[in-house]
């Protein structure tokens, strides 16, 4: 896994006491309590990824991650990703508890309510309702 960018930091900005939970999406975020338990959020790096991104593969480079900015493995309370399968993977093969990132669960839900016929047809009838209005002015 091979860096593209990283912000300007040290690993002492992110190995403090606390605990961390890192976000991948091909980008690696830590977010922790501060000092004064005020929530942190730092941007490690985003990296290129040429290789077949298999569970597998995102396991080690997600490790490789962990071990280039000296971060403790066992302060990493949890991981949050998409639905993927290969992440997924990745996870359970990390032993990292994985969270599931709300953004993405809620694009799902309202994707999927959108497919309803019932909603469909509310959401029609409420454009023409709106663009009668819009030309009448």
């Amino acid at each position: 896994m091979a860096a593209v960018s990283s912000s300007r930091m040290t690993t002492q900005d992110v190995t403090g006491p606390g605990s961390i939970q890192v976000t991948s999406n091909n980008r690696t975020s830590p977010h922790y309590l501060g000092q004064h338990w005020n929530l942190t959020s730092k941007h490690l790096q985003t990296v290129f990824f040429p290789d077949h991104h298999t569970g597998e593969n995102l396991a080690a480079g997600l490790k490789d991650t962990l071990d280039s900015w000296g971060l403790q493995e066992e302060k990493q309370i949890c991981l949050t990703t998409d639905n993927g399968s290969n992440i997924v993977k990745a996870s359970e093969l990390n032993e990292w508890q994985r969270l599931q990132c709300f953004g993405h669960r809620l694009h799902l839900a309202v994707n999927c309510g959108l497919k309803d016929d019932r909603i469909d047809r509310a959401v029609r009838v409420c454009k023409r309702v709106v663009s009668v209005f819009s030309y009448s002015w």
